[in-house]
């Protein structure tokens, strides 16, 4: 069945257009609930609702709406209240949604009707799923996945119908445990590859649909299996449509950075007219972009209040603060902020303190790349590194920026060799970032079948969930 769809899909990208009956007021309606413009999507809906009270298509409409919102009212909160105001945000849609089941789901309804109420269970299987509500979970999943499989089963050209149907395929792939086996007994199996491809029709087809797909496709590769450079056409489509959309973009700008791409966040942080860009994402470019003194004024701040920011970031963000200071030549203030790091960034700062004038021409090695300057400066600095004895994480260091300079500028063998030294070298520091650009660089070229059993093995030893699923592409296409 899987080879079946999967063959379905390819032959179907040209003629497939089938999707619920739309007028432009509901995609205008959900484009400006993208673009953060509440106010313009609450009046078109209400316009709406007036003129036809009983659509299932205004509840569809209204909960997408309402969605949405709670993106930006979390993103509102620091970190220690967004789960209290997610989950309260989440009730309140969930009540809603359940009435609209109970209302509508003993009546005789159209395929565009079917196909909203379908959605909706599937709403309320991925709320409850969230919720770890599991039973609940799968009867609501269940519900909606035969309603959209009963649709394409008759029309398969429905193209909006697939987004529910990817959504439910590929994260059914992604339990494990008791929560898995028990989905699979209940008919909730599912399979990433065809999730992916189902995702992919309704972002490139779907008219209600398309742009919720490209958020999860940004999802699914960006946070999911660590894959930033597949989110990227999606995001770069996503901030186009919708430039008010500042989840979007500082989402993007953090990708960005993670990548080294700073040229490209300056673009941004330097024409933000909306004041969209969010005090972290400031402060990372500006510690990135060598404007020490004035990141760490914006750490200080952020970092005064445990709880602000996510636990994760707020471990990386009191290393950023010490490499800055580090940068200006507080020893002082490095040494103080250093005992408060978690170890694998205390280790790090131990192996910069130890080459402190190496050091630092390796930082500003890697500004140069990451702001694209002066790539004659950037190859004399490469033909002229020598190795220092006793500090493989510096050396690392050099060679893990190297390959992302080579690869930046489309030099992909040359990157290949130094993301493996990196990796090599110190892989405490440089195994995972190594990995997810050798996973691209190996999905988009032909390379040694040792090699790639080699990196498949490094990454099962590392045992980090997104990059399995990740490196699943590498499994199928080398016949693994």
């Amino acid at each position: 069945m899987k080879y079946y769809l999967l063959l379905f899909l390819f032959a179907s990208q040209i003629i497939l257009r089938a999707t619920p009956n739309v007028n432009a007021g509901d995609i205008k309606i959900m484009n400006h609930a993208f673009n953060f413009e509440f106010d313009k999507a609450e009046k078109l809906l209400l316009q709406n609702k007036k003129e036809n009270p009983e659509s299932l298509k205004n509840h569809y409409l209204y909960i997408n709406t309402q969605l949405l919102k709670v993106i930006t009212a979390t993103d509102a909160q620091p970190f220690r209240n967004k789960k209290a105001v997610k989950d309260s945000l989440h009730h309140l849609l969930i009540n809603y949604a359940e009435k609209v089941v109970e209302k509508y789901e003993d009546k005789k309804l159209s395929t565009d009707e079917k196909y909203y109420l379908g959605s909706i269970y599937g709403f309320l299987g991925r709320m409850y799923g969230v919720e770890g509500s599991w039973m609940k979970a799968f009867s609501n999943g269940k519900a909606g996945k035969n309603m959209l499989e009963d649709i394409i089963e008759k029309d398969a050209q429905y193209a909006d119908a697939y987004l529910l149907l990817g959504i439910l395929n590929y994260y059914a792939d992604r339990l494990g445990g008791v929560v898995g086996f028990v989905a699979g007994v209940l008919g909730l199996s599912g399979d990433r590859e065809v999730g992916i491809q189902y995702l992919k029709l309704a972002e490139q087809r779907g008219k209600l649909t398309s742009s919720q797909a490209a958020m999860l496709l940004v999802e699914l590769y960006s946070r999911l299996e660590g894959n930033n450079l597949d989110a990227f056409p999606y995001f770069e489509k996503l901030i186009k449509k919708y430039p008010n959309n500042s989840h979007f973009i500082n989402w993007y700008c953090r990708e960005l950075m993670e990548q080294n791409e700073i040229e490209k966040t300056a673009a941004f942080i330097e024409n933000d007219s909306l004041n969209l860009i969010a005090p972290d994402v400031k402060a990372l470019y500006l510690s990135l972009a060598g404007n020490y003194e004035k990141s760490n004024i914006i750490l200080n701040e952020i970092l005064k209040t445990e709880g602000t920011l996510f636990p994760f970031m707020e471990k990386h963000f009191k290393s950023v603060r010490v490499l800055n200071y580090f940068m200006i030549g507080s020893k002082a203030d490095t040494d103080k902020y250093k005992k408060g790091l978690e170890e694998q960034y205390r280790k790090a700062a131990d192996h910069f303190l130890l080459a402190p004038d190496l050091a630092k021409k390796l930082v500003k090695f890697r500004e140069l790349i990451g702001l694209n300057n002066n790539k004659k400066e950037i190859e004399e600095v490469i033909k002229n590194y020598k190795a220092i004895e006793k500090n493989d994480y510096l050396n690392g260091y050099f060679n893990f920026n190297t390959a992302v300079y080579y690869f930046k500028n489309g030099k992909t063998k040359e990157a290949e060799l130094y993301f493996l030294k990196a990796k090599d070298l110190y892989p405490d520091g440089f195994m995972y970032s190594s990995a997810r650009y050798l996973i691209y660089i190996y999905k988009n070229m032909k390379a040694d079948r040792n090699k790639i059993k080699q990196l498949v093995d490094d990454i099962d030893d590392l045992d980090n969930e997104g990059l399995l699923f990740s490196a699943q592409d590498l499994k199928i296409k080398y016949d693994l």
